[in-house]
């Protein structure tokens, strides 16, 4: 998230309770005008918390020995038949191998 996103979730109902009865769209306007008028040094407040944010770290990657899906029927088909469609068409790209498989399938 940017420091701008960080700073306006903190800021939001502050700026709503200073302009009562705000519009949506006047209230981000209003958000982006006070932001501007920070100074450089407050916004990088807000920039060193969006370098590394706490819910980075809880995200999980795939599993390394997870096993890996089947190959579907079309795929099983296609290593059988692949050396057949090439003899029998020598010389085919291989997106026409794929376009003439998808055919004979």
């Amino acid at each position: 998230m940017s420091a701008y996103m960080l700073w306006l979730n903190a800021n939001r109902e502050k700026i709503k309770s200073d302009h009562p009865g705000i519009s949506i769209t006047d209230l981000s306007k209003k958000a982006g005008e006070l932001w501007k008028a920070m100074s450089k040094e407050k916004k990088e407040v807000g920039a060193g918390a969006s370098a590394s944010p706490s819910w980075w770290g809880d995200k999980k990657g795939k599993d390394p020995n997870a096993p890996k899906r089947p190959m579907s029927a079309y795929m099983l088909w296609l290593n059988a038949n692949r050396e057949k469609i090439k003899s029998d068409h020598p010389g085919i790209s291989i997106t026409d191998l794929s376009k003439k498989a998808g055919e004979l399938w």
